[in-house]
């Protein structure tokens, strides 16, 4: 980050207004200053380079990138900041829906509340790809649709809450196995955005997913990621 930063005061700009910005309150308190900036800068030269940060052996390969691709930061830093700031809109939103919720013993707000934790985690989400990052305010406005429309369909989400709470507890099973955190276990963000937009599929229609989803596929990788 820091041989990034002398060549890229736009970068430095911005990475200094996000550690005032009200949004990322919340992962500042879970990771610190220093990680989050490693971490937003890493997406941003993702999205705006088209590679992965840590890639990036040399400075002379950076130098190329960076005169190559300059242009893409302009449109990277709004593109990223926007949907950072939807996620902590979505994510104040969701919270204060629950308290408004009764019987929290239920199966289904048991799964959403894990699914919220899940989003919210910045420990986990640091570890994501630049596409599973843009993806991410949609996994939100699902929740979001999906806890709208709990009271009328209760018994459809308690279906899918107890169908995925079972994929989820075998990818936990795995980890404990590994005596590791599951996002270091290979395969496990593709298997987890699956999982995702399952829920999107299940839960809050019609909003489209982004790939083919269905049962039978999430079981097959999770066999694999056994």
């Amino acid at each position: 980050r820091l041989l990034i930063l002398k060549v890229m005061p736009e970068l430095k700009s911005w990475l200094k207004d996000c550690s005032k910005a009200p949004w990322s309150l919340l992962w500042r308190q879970q990771v610190g200053l220093e990680i989050l900036h490693d971490t937003l800068t890493s997406w941003l030269i993702e999205i705006s380079m088209g590679s992965d940060l840590f890639s990036i052996e040399s400075e002379e390969k950076f130098d190329t990138l960076w005169r190559t691709n300059r242009s893409g930061l302009t449109e990277a830093i709004p593109q990223l900041t926007q949907a950072l700031k939807h996620i902590d809109e979505y994510r104040r939103s969701i919270t204060a829906n629950f308290k408004s919720i009764q019987n929290f013993n239920d199966i289904s707000l048991r799964d959403t509340q894990s699914q919220l934790d899940q989003l919210s985690n910045f420990e986990i989400i640091s570890n994501a790809t630049k596409d599973w990052v843009l993806r991410w305010p949609f996994y939100f406005q699902a929740l979001q649709i999906r806890l709208q429309r709990l009271p009328e369909k209760k018994a459809r989400d308690q279906e899918g809450s107890i169908w995925i709470q079972s994929i989820e507890q075998r990818m936990q099973k795995k980890a404990k196995s590994l005596n590791t955190e599951m996002q270091h276990i290979q395969g496990y963000w593709e298997l987890f955005s699956m999982c995702q937009e399952w829920r999107i599929s299940f839960f809050a229609q019609p909003m489209k997913t982004k790939m083919p989803i269905s049962e039978k596929r999430i079981e097959a990788k999770l066999i694999k990621f056994e």
